[in-house]
């Protein structure tokens, strides 16, 4: 099995009482969801990916403001920065 381990950034407000702590990150291949996880409170996610997993993985963090991100795997660990805008600052 391969790891995905990752960190949220914040990008735009800087408030404290938004963040991503206890929010759900679904991880997709294919159309199919192969793995979940939630931010803890360091802003870190880490989830079991199946064995051999390879192609693009899409990355979503239930979180207002978060796009989905894409990531290339080859079967091996994987560490991501996901970045998502809390809302309040259009870019």
């Amino acid at each position: 099995m391969a790891m995905l381990r990752g960190e949220i950034t914040k990008f735009g407000r800087t408030e404290e009482w938004v963040h991503a702590v206890g929010k759900t990150v679904v991880v997709q291949h294919r159309g199919q969801t192969i793995g979940a996880g939630v931010v803890d409170r360091d802003n870190r996610f880490e989830i079991e990916l199946p064995s051999g997993i390879r192609g693009e993985l899409e990355i979503t963090v239930a979180a207002q403001g978060a796009a989905p991100s894409l990531v290339d795997a080859e079967g091996d660990d994987l560490e991501v920065t996901v970045i998502y805008n809390p809302g309040g600052a259009y870019y």
